[in-house]
């Protein structure tokens, strides 16, 4: 072999090796980028998660589909159905409603007025607790909610009150007459329940009124003496 030849040799070989180093370099490179990179494919699915539902738990809206989120649920006192259109008259006795001081059997009637181009078909009349928001048809239920009678508190009393509407289907006077007492039933999902009225426990009158294309729910409050 010549000299020149023997010269060559190493300048093969060397360009070889620095190639083999630098290729076992970048798959290196690439296999630590690559795991960096799938660790946060992972965790952004979980921070989105954890925001979207901070973000529906606090900016929830109320509506009259029924639905309901931890805002558009209230967790407590009479409640209306927003943009309902209907409205409920309450009597007064100098300047206070007939609905506050109320007795055992106390006959109160109110007055449900459809608002100018609607229609009211009929009103269905309960007597609830006062410290729960009925909202739902299956809060209105009282062996599915829980929250309304399910029969009398008394003998001069009401549990439930139902008004048909007739034509023209304009506004229906619904006259409830509201107990003074305990009862006990069972619920489809959660067991017994005990529903009381009285002095020291307030209660309400639920208005369940059907309009052209749904229905909605309005609390009444009742106070005793």
């Amino acid at each position: 072999m010549s000299a020149t030849s023997k010269w060559l040799e190493p300048r093969v070989v060397i360009p070889s090796v620095i190639a083999l180093v630098a290729i076992s370099a970048l798959l290196t490179v690439l296999l630590v980028g690559g795991g960096s990179d799938g660790s946060t494919g992972s965790a952004a699915p979980a921070d989105a998660a954890a925001v979207t539902s901070t973000t529906v738990a606090g900016s929830g809206s109320s509506d009259a589909s029924g639905q309901s989120t931890s805002t558009t649920t209230p967790s407590s006192g009479p409640y209306t159905t927003p943009t309902m259109p209907v409205e409920v008259q309450v009597p007064e006795s100098d300047g206070t409603p007939v609905t506050q001081g109320a007795i055992d059997g106390q006959a109160i009637t109110v007055t449900a007025r459809p608002e100018s181009g609607s229609l009211l078909f009929g009103v269905e009349a309960r007597l609830c607790r006062g410290d729960r928001a009925v909202v739902t048809d299956g809060d209105f239920a009282p062996t599915v909610g829980g929250m309304c009678i399910d029969t009398p508190l008394s003998s001069d009393s009401d549990a439930k009150v139902s008004v048909i509407g007739r034509e023209p289907y304009g506004p229906l006077d619904v006259t409830f007459r509201v107990g003074v007492g305990s009862t006990t039933f069972r619920t489809q999902y959660d067991g017994p329940t005990t529903i009381t009225c009285g002095p020291s426990t307030p209660c309400q009158i639920v208005l369940k009124l059907q309009y052209p294309k749904g229905f909605g729910f309005q609390g009444i409050p009742v106070s005793y003496r």
